[in-house]
């Protein structure tokens, strides 16, 4: 389905738009570099930073 490598994008937990690259899969999760920063009321995730998604609430997936 996918590699490490891939770009992916996708909404999460909402409507928070992420984009990044994979680097790891870990069970029902995927860690990925982001591409985009995403700055909300109680988080802020910048370009360049290592986060782990769970994949249940990954949706609207699509590889760039």
């Amino acid at each position: 389905m996918y590699n490490l490598g891939d770009i992916i994008s996708f909404t999460y937990k909402g409507n928070r738009k992420v984009k990044g690259e994979i680097t790891k899969f870990v069970s029902r999760a995927l860690v990925l570099k982001l591409h985009t920063d995403y700055i909300g009321k109680n988080e802020e995730w910048y370009a360049g930073e290592t986060k782990l998604f769970n994949k249940k609430e990954m949706k609207n997936i699509s590889i760039q």
